[in-house]
């Protein structure tokens, strides 16, 4: 997280899968894949929204994530990053792009940057796809955000 700027121009898509072998619910779901892509597909993609109130064309980029990120600046954050995730039904494959693409019902929520954040994670070297992936798999399902998988406390009763 040495340069936050990116979070201007790009997001965060993960795709999901849902857990139902768990009552755990940190473990409710389990990670198909992520991936960070630009905000343009997400232009390309609600380019022809309208708002049912009134049918005028909405910018949704522009209600949701700017707005959010004028917010989160005035709260005293360094920004806001969009993450976007899709559950994939049983079965279902699709690429994170393809999810964005297709699925209709995203859940999104553009998150606060601050720095606190930025410094703890500056204080570890850049990690590759490979590395952050494997943390936020074993984190979905139900551990700690980590390379080796090691279980919360309420995930293991």
């Amino acid at each position: 997280m040495t340069d936050i700027h990116k979070a201007e121009t790009h997001f965060l898509g993960i795709t999901l899968r849902k857990n139902k072998e768990t009552s755990n619910p940190r473990a409710m779901y389990s990670l198909a894949d992520a991936q960070v892509l630009p905000l343009t597909l997400l232009a390309d993609k609600y380019k022809y929204i309208a708002t049912a109130h009134d049918e005028r064309p909405v910018d949704v980029l522009e209600e949701y994530f700017w707005k959010d990120r004028k917010k989160r600046l005035a709260d005293g954050a360094l920004g806001s990053v969009l993450a976007m995730s899709f559950e994939l039904a049983p079965g279902e494959e699709m690429t994170v792009e393809e999810a964005v693409a297709k699925k209709n019902v995203p859940i999104w929520q553009p998150l606060g940057l601050f720095r606190a954040t930025r410094n703890s994670l500056r204080a570890i070297p850049p990690l590759g796809h490979s590395f952050w992936k494997l943390c936020l798999k074993n984190a979905l399902d139900g551990g700690a955000y980590s390379m080796k998988f090691q279980p919360w406390p309420a995930a293991s009763s």
